[in-house]
Parts: structure tokens; C-alpha cells; sequence
């Protein structure tokens, strides 16, 4: 039986605005078209201003300490982690980056979870794949789309 339930709110998750991105532009355009809070890590000067998030958006502040090379990825999944339970309350969750899936309530619970994949990882987009045989038997071949192809001098 297919869940006949109604979603009236969306929020989207997205790790952190370090700077004015194409990534984080369409996180905030992609929020403002489904009337969307955001849920971040923390954001910096050298991104957008706070005036174009919605106010119901929430900043996890993380410490500027944490934002250290090493530190930064276990101390933004740990703070997601913590939002799970409020993020069970909105019917719609877009997850975008990497540490805010973290934030996301079990498949089994009510509402939707959406990854949004802003560039699928490197070795899903590499041209240097490794030649292994799948399931039907038929050699990987690498990515033929333009931008995946290596760049010419």
C-alpha cells in the first residue's frame, strides 16, 4: 500500500557556506523555491549574507576550532547527528554534502529524505576506472560525458 500522506514542509540540510559557491547558491535558491528552512554547519564572511536564508533556518555554529583539516568532518556529523530528532518532524528533508545525511531519521520513519548530489564522488566520475567485469559480465568502461573526459593542453 503506497503512503497517501501529505507533505506541507521541507527543509534542506547542507553542510556548512564557507563561500560564494555554485553549490551553495543553489542550496539557497532550492530553499527559496520550496519555501524551505536550511540547516548548516556554520557559514563565514567570504559566503552569502544571512538576509537570504529564511529566519527559520538554523546555524550550528561550529566552532572555528573544529573547522581544522581533521577535525571538521567527525565535528559536523556529530553535529548533524544531533538534529535528527528534529529533523523527523518536517515531512520533506533535502540532504546536501557530505556530514549532513548524518541528520537523517531512519528510512522506516515518516516523511522523505532526498540526497541531493551536487558532484557525484571522483571514482564515480573517473576516467581512470578500474576494468573490472559486473554482474552481467560486461567490462566498466570509463565516463564519455565531456566534462569527465580528461582535459586537453
Amino acid at each position: 500500500m503506497i503512503n497517501q500522506r501529505s507533505f506541507t514542509s521541507a527543509a534542506v540540510f547542507h553542510d556548512y557556506f564557507a563561500i560564494r559557491g555554485g553549490g551553495e547558491r543553489l542550496v539557497l535558491e532550492l530553499a527559496q523555491a520550496l519555501g524551505a528552512s536550511i540547516t548548516y554547519g556554520y557559514t563565514t564572511p567570504e559566503s552569502y549574507e544571512r538576509t537570504l536564508f529564511l529566519a527559520e533556518s538554523l546555524d550550528l555554529n561550529l566552532s572555528p576550532l573544529l573547522r581544522r583539516y581533521g577535525l571538521h568532518a567527525p565535528a559536523l556529523a556529530f553535529a548533524f547527528a544531533r538534529q535528527r530528532a528534529r529533523a523527523e518532524s518536517i515531512d520533506t528533508r533535502i540532504f546536501s554534502g557530505v556530514c549532513a545525511p548524518f541528520a537523517a531519521p531512519a528510512a522506516d520513519r515518516p516523511g522523505r529524505n532526498i540526497y541531493y548530489c551536487h558532484t557525484p564522488p571522483l571514482p564515480l566520475r573517473s576516467t581512470r576506472v578500474v576494468r573490472r567485469r559486473n554482474l552481467a559480465g560486461e567490462e566498466a568502461r570509463p565516463c564519455e560525458h565531456r566534462r569527465c573526459l580528461p582535459a586537453r593542453l
